[in-house]
């Protein structure tokens, strides 16, 4: 069932976007509302054109195929393949889109190579692997599965709100910055991240080079915003 999205004034000055034809950026849009809350949708081109362009005569499954292509030539959609079946990802929906209560991965999980906002590395979800590391995933008792999949997306979607501080306020989440930032929650943890984001913003000094100096321990210790 195709859910509600909002759009941010952003979106129309956003510059990779306008390589893109206007009927592509408006597919764009479609995307985020048949995707499940993780940004995955089926790569089927001709139900994508049934549910998103169903009165338009002069487009079909192969056009829209090519507008896919389009989207993911310019970084803003992934395709990926799961037990036989191709799939789409929209690596920022995250970062745009405030959603309450979100769902499981409905279609497919994306590789972890693709996922532009990682779970922090010092969730506790990950410490239970750890822990249990003797044991493969089939042996582990399925309400335990259950609820390592929960806490890694309240991870995911945790890291995503120190994206989306990032983009309001410094710049357009990239593949470069959104690894920088992971770089800095993976060594820092994401709580020391998301407040010296907020030091920085105070200072109006925007920058991830900045970020990263008000996180080492002499800046730490000396500045009276960290109480």
């Amino acid at each position: 069932m195709p859910r509600i999205r909002s759009i941010k004034p952003q979106f129309w000055i956003d510059e990779d976007l306008a390589k893109v034809k206007r009927d592509v950026r408006l597919l764009y849009i479609g995307l985020w509302n048949i995707c499940d809350d993780g940004g995955v949708f089926e790569w089927r081109a001709g139900r994508i054109k049934a549910i998103l362009f169903p009165s338009d005569n002069d487009i079909d499954a192969t056009i829209i195929e090519r507008w896919l292509q389009d989207l993911v030539d310019i970084g803003d959609v992934k395709k990926f393949s799961s037990n036989g079946s191709s799939f789409g990802y929209i690596p920022t929906l995250l970062v745009h889109q405030e959603i309450y209560k979100p769902s499981e991965w409905r279609y497919a999980t994306p590789p972890s190579s693709l996922l532009l906002i990682k779970p922090s590395p010092t969730s506790d979800h990950l410490v239970t692997n750890q822990s249990t590391s003797t044991r493969t995933s089939s042996e582990k008792p399925i309400k335990e599965k259950e609820k390592e999949k929960e806490k890694e997306k309240e991870e995911i979607l945790s890291v995503g709100k120190v994206f989306k501080v990032f983009e309001n306020n410094y710049q357009r989440i990239t593949e470069t910055n959104s690894q920088q930032l992971n770089d800095l929650i993976d060594t820092y943890g994401l709580e020391a991240v998301n407040k010296a984001l907020y030091i920085a913003i105070k200072r109006n000094k925007r920058s991830l080079a900045y970020v990263e100096g008000i996180l080492r321990p002499k800046e730490v210790k000396r500045n009276p915003l960290w109480e």
